[in-house]
């Protein structure tokens, strides 16, 4: 006979869908590598760094979504900058991954800054703490930095007062000579009424006597 008492009718599953790239790896005590999809970070773990096997999330959020995840974990925004050179970058665990005082090298995609410099900031959102300014070099459209922890990063792109006053002076310089070139064509035809072409005046025929046809 068919029997119909199903025991696991009422077990219910979730799909959840996140509208942000994610991705995990395990590391070891040996390291390793994890290069994030589409070539937006790189983790390079050294060996030894691991205690055990450890999982590593990586998630991206572009920079709406990551002000969103800010606000639904009541974290303080990111005041410094103009503009973001980055898109957010959530590692986890959020906290310190490493053993002792050994580090991990992150290499994250940057868009560069032509009128100042980029920097790189961090924040725990699990502790509620402010933003911690990261020593990184630039090379390229590449920032690298050592951590020894997880959490939030992002680029922000800053500016040299030196190179927008120099840009700035630059326009002047150029407005100036455009406004020297005009003022001297004026003087000059200002200076030369007899010339035709002068202030736009239309050309004169010229006179010339009359040949008299009836003279012999």
């Amino acid at each position: 006979t068919r029997n119909n008492n199903f025991s696991n009718r009422s077990q219910k599953g979730t799909i959840v869908v996140v509208a942000y790239a994610t991705q995990e790896d395990k590391v070891g005590q040996n390291g390793g590598n994890i290069t994030f999809k589409q070539g937006s970070a790189n983790l390079k773990f050294p060996r030894g760094s691991l205690s055990n096997l450890t999982t590593i999330r990586v998630e991206e959020r572009k920079y709406k979504e990551g002000e969103e995840f800010l606000k639904s974990c009541k974290a303080s925004g990111l005041k410094a900058g103009y503009d973001y050179a980055s898109n957010y970058l959530l590692i986890s665990p959020r906290n310190k991954i490493t053993e002792g005082n050994t580090t991990f090298e992150i290499n994250m995609k940057i868009d560069p800054c032509t009128l100042g410099h980029v920097t790189i900031h961090h924040m725990n959102p699990d502790s509620f703490t402010g933003w911690t300014k990261i020593n990184a070099t630039i090379t390229g459209n590449i920032a690298t930095f050592h951590v020894n922890h997880g959490g939030l990063f992002v680029a922000r792109k800053e500016y040299n007062i030196l190179l927008v006053i120099g840009a700035g002076a630059g326009v002047l310089l150029v407005v100036a000579a455009l406004v020297a070139v005009v003022a001297a064509t004026v003087v000059h035809l200002r200076r030369r009424p007899d010339k035709n072409y002068a202030m736009g005046k239309p050309a004169v025929a010229a006179d010339y006597p009359t040949p008299n046809l009836n003279k012999v």
